[in-house]
């Protein structure tokens, strides 16, 4: 993943409302010529900005990262946060 985090890739402020999420989408896919045009990025940005309970995750998972903080957490958690940071193109370092 390039440096960028979800809120810059879609152009909205991290307090941003669910409809101005909506709304930054929606002008990426403008910019983009349409829906089928905009970046799996992108895509996998509003995805996970829309829904609030995967917003708060990537919010503290992102502030996590942007920190350098550790995160501990068991088997199963761990299997978990892999998944998303494979989604969300970061890499979890054991």
């Amino acid at each position: 993943m390039s440096s960028h985090n979800f809120y810059e890739l879609l152009g909205a402020a991290r307090d941003a409302t669910k409809a101005e999420i909506d709304r930054a989408f929606a002008e990426r896919v403008k910019e983009f010529g349409g829906f089928d045009e905009v970046p799996e990025s992108v895509q996998t940005a509003y995805i996970t900005l829309k829904s609030a309970t995967v917003r708060e995750f990537y919010d503290w998972f992102l502030g996590q990262a942007e920190s350098g903080t550790p995160i501990e957490c068991d088997d199963e958690e761990k299997e978990q946060i892999d998944g998303y940071c494979r989604r969300w193109g970061y890499e979890l370092v054991s």
